[in-house]
C-alpha cells in the first residue's frame, strides 16, 4: 500500500533531522562519458572507419577514389518515473516537511538509475546497421580474466598492464587520453594489496596514505557496487588473460569490471532527472512527490570498452 510505512515516523517529539540509510547518492559514471541531447524515441550517431591514402603513381595522374566506411549505432529511449503520496494529516504528525527529503531519495534513485544504463550500455548489446536493428555484442577479444601471472585474481597490477596494452594495440586511445576504469571495492582492495600501487615511487595519490586508490598506470578509478556478475565460468589462459583459451577458470559470480574512454559510451538525454511535488484532488489533496527523466545509452566502439574479469574475493 502506498505510503504505508509512512505511520512509523510519526513523532511526538524527537530530532527533525531524517538520516539517509546507506546508499549510493549520485551518478558516478555521468560525468565520465559522451552527452548527447535526444528528441526522438530512437537516435543514431554515425561513425567512420579509418581512411587509408594510397600512393599518387605520376604526373597528371587520375584521381582515385576511395570508398569511405560509414555505420551507425542506435540508442533507445526509455523512461524512468518514481512516485509517492504524503497524507495532509500524516504532515500534522511529523516535525519535518517529508517532501523534500523524500526528492533528495528519488534524486539519488535516479543517479543509480544513471550508473545502470551506462554499465548497461558498456557490456550489453549494441544496435548497429541504418535502421539499428543489428545486434552486436562485446566480443571475447574485448575481454581479459583478472591474473597474477599464474591464476584467476582479483584485480592486480599485471591486469592493469594487460588492459593498457590492448587499448595501445588497437590505437584506441589517444597518448593523453584518460581512460576509466569501473570497478567494485573487493577491486580496490585487492589493489591495495599490490605493492607497485601503494608505493609512492609508483603511484602519486599516494594510495597507502590516503587509503583509496584515484589514479594508477593512467587509469582513473570509479568504485560502484553496482557492477553486473557473471552467470557461469568461463576459460580463460592467466598467462595473458585472454578469454575463452585453455588454460584456467574464471569463476561463476565473478565481478564484471570494464575500462572504457570518455567517446567509447554514448548517454542520450530525452529529459534531465526533474521532480515536482502536487496535491492529489482524488486523494484527499495528499501531495504527491514524482521524480522523471528519458534516457538511453549505447556503445559506440567495441575497441574502447575492455570488460575486466575479477574474482569476487
Amino acid at each position: 500500500m502506498i505510503g504505508a510505512s509512512l505511520p512509523v515516523t510519526f513523532v511526538d517529539e524527537f530530532s527533525s533531522n531524517v538520516m539517509m540509510l546507506s546508499q549510493q547518492k549520485n551518478s558516478r559514471l555521468a560525468p565520465y562519458v559522451s552527452l548527447e541531447n535526444q528528441k526522438a524515441e530512437y537516435s543514431y550517431f554515425d561513425r567512420l572507419a579509418p581512411v587509408e591514402m594510397g600512393e599518387k603513381v605520376g604526373r597528371n595522374s587520375d584521381t582515385v577514389l576511395t570508398d569511405v566506411d560509414w555505420s551507425r549505432r542506435r540508442v533507445a529511449m526509455q523512461d524512468y518515473a518514481v512516485a509517492t503520496l504524503v497524507d495532509q494529516e500524516d504532515k500534522l504528525r511529523l516535525i519535518h516537511s517529508p517532501e523534500s527529503e523524500i526528492m533528495r531519495a528519488f534524486a539519488m534513485g535516479a543517479g543509480r538509475k544513471m550508473d545502470e544504463i551506462i554499465i548497461g550500455s558498456a557490456l550489453g548489446t549494441a544496435y548497429a546497421g541504418r535502421y539499428g536493428n543489428s545486434p552486436v555484442v562485446l566480443p571475447d577479444s574485448q575481454k581479459i580474466g583478472a591474473t597474477d601471472g599464474s591464476t584467476f585474481s582479483g584485480l592486480t597490477t599485471e591486469t592493469l598492464r594487460l588492459t593498457k596494452k590492448k587499448f595501445w594495440e588497437q590505437e584506441a586511445v589517444g597518448e593523453d587520453e584518460q581512460l576509466y576504469l569501473t570497478c567494485t571495492t573487493d577491486d580496490l582492495i585487492n589493489m591495495l594489496r599490490q605493492e607497485e600501487a601503494i608505493n609512492g615511487d609508483y603511484n602519486t595519490v599516494r594510495a597507502l596514505v590516503n587509503g583509496r586508490i584515484d589514479d594508477f598506470m593512467g587509469f582513473k578509478f570509479i568504485r560502484t557496487e553496482l557492477i553486473p556478475n557473471t552467470t557461469a565460468a568461463i576459460n580463460f589462459n592467466p598467462a595473458n588473460g585472454e578469454v575463452g583459451a585453455v588454460g584456467g577458470s574464471i569463476l561463476a559470480g565473478s565481478h564484471r569490471c570494464f575500462a572504457f574512454s570518455r567517446d567509447a559510451i554514448k548517454l542520450a538525454v530525452g529529459r534531465m532527472p526533474q521532480g515536482r511535488v502536487s496535491e492529489r484532488g482524488d486523494k484527499n489533496y495528499a501531495a504527491q512527490v514524482y521524480y522523471r527523466m528519458t534516457m538511453g545509452g549505447v556503445r559506440m566502439e567495441e575497441d574502447r570498452v575492455v570488460e575486466i574479469l575479477t574474482k569476487n574475493l
